[in-house]
């Protein structure tokens, strides 16, 4: 089965091309199962006059939790994040979607300290974006997510995008320092988003070649490794493209499995 990450999916009035039947369409053009879907922003819904982006989400999935599983959104230095955190686990939420530059916040913020809190007392799985994304880039510095790894013993991360070209090493150092010898159930608190690395030109700021791809996967295992769509971010025809150039690094079956969906099972149900 193909569980795919990193699907952005938003009411048709904010962006028409990332709905949930585009998402649907798309997957079922590229051979793609399920899917995790990732909340509008808060400053997205608060653009368009909207509500809440989490109950929204929650709403418009619900005919379709077969295939979709949904990504909370919050604000980490909001006053309320705590509370937005239990609305999450009341709804059956186990992941949320993070983005220091798009959000304005630092990972490391102190206002941020309560909603850490809070996403680690409830084992939640906080998806970072890390790399270059015209904000300072000491916002999404990966090195900033091995501190809470420490600090916040209750969460599991992915680095989407693996820090980027400016920031790769440092995020392959986060995931090997955060490996644990738990045996193939419970690899690492660190995984790495080959979101938008592959199957992209080379002058994209985030772009993986192949050998680099699969000297990162020698280096920290399949295990530790998560395929993503970025979807609507990405022309239509990019998912075909990246799972045929995953396939083209000759990785073992079981390999394969768990990098194109078995360690988001593992990690989401």
């Amino acid at each position: 089965m193909v569980f795919a990450h990193h699907a952005h999916v938003f009411p048709e009035q904010i962006r028409p091309e990332g709905t949930i039947s585009k998402l649907l369409d798309c997957m079922d053009a590229h051979g793609i199962d399920r899917a995790v879907c990732f909340a509008p922003f808060p400053h997205h819904m608060a653009g368009a006059g909207m509500g809440n982006a989490n109950a929204w989400l929650d709403g418009v999935i619900s005919s379709h939790r077969d295939r979709l599983a949904a990504f909370g959104s919050v604000n980490p230095e909001a006053g309320d994040a705590p509370l937005e955190v239990s609305r999450l686990v009341d709804m059956g939420v186990k992941g949320i979607k993070l983005h220091p530059a798009a959000q304005e916040f630092a990972i490391n913020s102190r206002r941020a300290r309560p909603f850490y809190e809070a996403a680690s007392d409830a084992g939640m799985v906080l998806t970072f974006h890390t790399g270059v994304h015209s904000a300072p880039i000491t916002k999404t510095r990966p090195a900033l997510i091995d501190d809470l790894l420490f600090d916040y013993p209750g969460i599991v991360v992915t680095l989407e995008h693996l820090g980027g070209r400016a920031f790769r090493d440092e995020a392959v150092g986060v995931l090997q320092n955060h490996r644990q010898s738990d045996g193939p159930n419970v690899p690492g608190r660190a995984y790495g988003g080959l979101t938008s690395v592959l199957a992209v030109p080379r002058s994209h700021p985030w772009r993986l070649s192949a050998e680099e791809t699969s000297d990162i996967v020698a280096t920290v295992g399949a295990e530790l490794l998560i395929f993503g769509l970025d979807f609507p971010y990405n022309p239509p025809e990019h998912p075909g493209r990246l799972l045929r150039e995953i396939r083209a690094l000759g990785l073992p079956h079981d390999q394969y499995e768990l990098l194109t969906g078995g360690n988001l099972r593992r990690l989401v149900g």
